[in-house]
């Protein structure tokens, strides 16, 4: 049977003639005794056998209660992804992520790593050797022996967000700033436009090392260099 089954009660002074229940009890009618599954269970028999079991379990899922007080099942998470809830609508496995890339997130097998960069302080290094776009409160050192690594600032910063970049190449190639679209970056008299515009080492002169930093003093549109090192060349765009 499914969904509900029957099955003979004989008379005998050893069966019992009652069956309670958490919510209430049952009484065979004439020696049957039915057991119905309801929502998300489901029942059926087989010789001696009587199996309960939940329905529309997917693996790897969690279930939850739905309409009507039926279980339903969650998406399937993917590495990393955690369990959130929301007001009165189904839960959702989703990776968590940062607006503003200011915490690194790294996922694993059941794992999540967070590293946390503090808005003025840049915590974070990382190495560069492709073209790249860079996040706030991190420092860049470009490591390219073979050509010259475009980096790129964010589209989106805060007041006081700063971002450094580090040469450390043999010399020769090294590396390139340049604002992203709809900003511009200042410096003394200088003023660098996308999207064209951008500092970058001197090259082909067995330069290295050379370093720069760059503030945001206006949201999402303006950063400035507070600091250069070496013999860094501009382009006004």
């Amino acid at each position: 049977m499914s969904q509900s089954g029957t099955f003979l009660v004989l008379a005998n002074p050893n069966i019992a003639t009652k069956y309670v229940t958490n919510d209430g009890f049952a009484i065979p009618s004439v020696n049957v005794l039915n057991i119905v599954g309801l929502d998300s269970v489901t029942t059926s028999a087989s010789g001696s056998t009587i199996t309960v079991k939940l329905a529309g379990v997917t693996k790897n899922a969690v279930q939850y209660g739905g309409v009507d007080n039926a279980l339903e099942n969650t998406n399937i998470g993917v590495d990393g992804a955690i369990l959130i809830g929301a007001n009165n609508a189904a839960p959702v496995f989703n990776v968590p992520t940062s607006s503003d890339n200011s915490i690194t997130i790294t996922t694993g097998v059941n794992t999540l790593d967070f590293k946390v960069g503090v808005p003025g302080v840049i915590t974070i290094w990382n190495e560069v050797n492709s073209n790249t776009t860079m996040a706030v409160n991190k420092g860049y050192i470009s490591t390219n022996e073979g050509v010259q690594v475009v980096l790129t600032l964010p589209s989106t910063c805060a007041q006081g967000d700063i971002i450094e970049v580090v040469d450390n190449t043999s010399g020769g190639y090294g590396w390139r700033v340049k604002p992203n679209t709809g900003q511009t970056i200042g410096n003394a008299n200088v003023i660098l436009n996308a999207p064209n515009g951008y500092i970058q080492m001197e090259q082909n002169k067995g330069r290295r090392f050379n370093r720069v930093k760059f503030l945001c003093v206006t949201a999402n549109t303006r950063w400035i260099i507070t600091s250069s090192r070496g013999n860094n060349t501009f382009n006004e765009g």
